[in-house]
Parts: structure tokens; C-alpha cells; sequence
């Protein structure tokens, strides 16, 4: 069965394990390669169950242990050939570790496969991933994603779990004195992040077409809570008549801690 559990999810630091009970890959590594490793021993893994790591993107809080990780393993890391130049200048220990991917292209490990697909951030080639578990079980993580359209939604539908952004509030964001009113743009722009509201409608949509299990994930510290998010696509999904348990599951990505392992 399908294992999936979110390490650190939020501006502060992201990675997820997605695979089985036996190995599977980490989607970013944006916590210390010392919490890395403890978050992976406290769900019974270790870095030997893990095949490869995906990297989104180059943001610091995706990359945080990245050069550590490639100075003390010879894990491959997988990245687009944007993102490996970006990773290298700043992290040459990289380089040996690195495969570059082209999006859409499938990649076929010991017991899991994945392929990239673009979406919209501001960064040099942002991408999610479609992850295939050894038993067939399809997991899209997709965050970090100013906007959802059809070239994005193609990848992210039909899948047995999808890791999804819900990153903002839109009243807490605007009503945020501390936050100045061009990274207030940054953030709601069409390469920022998803906020709840358009997180909801997404969820909707994929709903009608089959998809049932949902974390939200990368929720602010400042202009979200685990409570607001959750509620708000809730609420969103029962009042067009749907029911939590029944026809979907959702769940809210810890900041700083592991998640509980999903297991599907």
C-alpha cells in the first residue's frame, strides 16, 4: 500500500516521502539534512528507503538541506535543466548528484516512478510532480502555484491523493499591515500562491472528476491557519452537497512537524 507523509510543509520549510513501505522518493528538502533524517527515522524510514529526491524549485525553503544531503549521499537528485543551474550555483556539491528531467517525460526508479509538470511561480522553471507508487497508487504534489489552469489541472486529476496549496486567506492577506502592498501582489499574482478560496474550487472540480483524498499544504504562517483552510474548502465542498468521510478526505500539512502517515 501507498505511504505519504509531509516532513515540514509551509514558508519555513517543505519535504514529503511519497511511496510504500519499503522506499519511495522525497518531493524537496527544505529542512536541515539533520531534521531530515530524524523526521524520516520518526516515521520508521530511513535514508536507504529513500530512491531519489525531487526538487520543485530553487526557493531556499524547498532546498534548506540540499547540500548537505548531496555531501554525505550519492542519492540522485532530480531537477529540470532551469532548476539545475539555478541548484549548482549555489550548491555545486550537487552537481554530482544531479539528473536533469525534462517535463512530461516519465522516470522509472526501483519502485517508483514520477514525471514534472510545469506550474505557475516565480522562479526559474517551477514544477509539481506526478509520483506512481510500486502498487499503482498516483500522488500529485502541487504546490507553490500562483493559478490553476487546464495545462496544470491535466496533471493534477485523476489521482488517488493530491498534496494541494492552500496558502493564503484573502482577508487575512490584505488586511496584513506588516506585509507591504507589493508582496501582498507577489503573493496573489498569477505566479504567487493558491489561496483557499481558489484551493476550494480546484478541489471542487476534481471531486467531480474522481479524485477523493486531499492534504492542503504550504499554508502561511501569517495570512492562513491549519483552522481557516481547513474550514474553508470544507464548507465550500458540503454546501454543493458533498460529504467529508464519504465523498472525500481532507487533511492539513503540519508547519514544522512530520504529518501523520497516510496509508492507501
Amino acid at each position: 500500500m501507498a505511504r505519504v507523509f509531509t516532513l515540514a510543509s509551509g514558508s519555513s520549510g517543505n519535504s514529503c516521502f511519497i511511496g510504500d513501505a519499503v522506499s519511495g522518493v522525497l518531493v524537496d528538502i527544505g529542512l536541515s539534512f539533520s531534521k531530515t533524517k530524524a523526521a524520516l527515522e520518526e516515521a520508521g524510514l530511513s535514508l536507504e528507503n529513500v530512491e531519489a529526491l525531487l526538487i520543485t524549485h530553487e526557493h531556499s525553503d524547498h532546498i534548506k538541506g540540499l547540500q548537505v544531503f548531496c555531501k554525505h549521499t550519492d542519492i540522485p537528485v532530480y531537477a529540470t535543466d532551469k532548476t539545475a543551474e539555478k541548484l549548482i550555483s549555489t550548491c555545486p556539491e550537487a552537481e554530482k548528484n544531479i539528473h536533469i528531467i525534462e517535463k512530461h517525460a516519465p522516470v522509472c526508479l526501483g519502485r517508483t516512478s514520477f514525471y514534472a509538470f510545469s506550474v505557475y511561480h516565480d522562479a526559474a522553471d517551477a514544477v509539481g510532480f506526478r509520483v506512481t507508487t510500486a502498487d499503482n497508487r498516483t500522488v500529485v504534489y502541487s504546490t507553490d502555484v500562483g493559478h490553476i489552469d487546464d495545462s496544470v489541472f491535466e496533471h493534477i486529476v485523476k489521482a488517488d491523493m493530491n498534496i494541494i496549496e492552500a496558502n493564503y486567506d484573502d482577508g487575512m492577506l490584505m488586511c496584513n499591515i506588516a506585509y507591504p502592498f507589493l508582496l501582498k501582489q507577489r503573493i496573489s499574482g498569477a505566479c504567487g500562491h493558491l489561496s483557499n478560496n481558489d484551493c476550494a474550487k480546484t478541489v471542487l472540480e476534481l471531486i467531480k472528476k474522481g479524485n477523493k483524498r486531499f492534504v492542503l499544504a504550504h499554508l502561511s504562517e501569517q495570512n492562513n491557519t491549519p483552522q481557516v483552510a481547513f474550514e474553508t474548502i470544507k464548507c465550500a465542498l458540503t454546501q454543493s452537497g458533498l460529504k467529508i468521510g464519504v465523498d472525500f478526505q481532507l487533511e492539513v500539512a503540519p508547519r514544522h512537524t512530520n504529518s501523520r502517515m497516510l496509508i492507501f
